[in-house]
């Protein structure tokens, strides 16, 4: 991601007080980041960590993400792009 790029992202209450990003925000930042088409994204495992406070509630991102694109798995940290054939699913290795 370029320096001080605005970045959109989209939160649902997963319980009261607590705001955790969307997976739609997950595929659109690799979308927007790595260049893969959101709909082929499949997310596997991910992680995050609560992000900041506003009026009350904790708002979640997710800092890490391991999702498969075709079948050939992939993991990021938001800053780089690595492939993960652990998570091929059908992909010639």
């Amino acid at each position: 991601m370029a320096k001080n790029q605005i970045v959109a992202l989209m939160f649902e209450e997963v319980e009261p007080g607590l705001m955790h990003e969307t997976e739609a925000s997950l595929k659109a930042r690799i979308r927007d980041l790595f260049g893969f088409d959101s709909s082929l994204i499949v997310p596997l495992e991910t992680g995050g960590h609560v992000a900041f406070k506003s009026d009350g509630r904790k708002y979640s991102v997710y800092d890490h993400a391991a999702f498969s694109v075709c079948g050939a798995g992939w993991s990021t940290d938001f800053s780089t792009l690595e492939r993960a054939p652990q998570y091929d699913e059908g992909v010639e290795r």
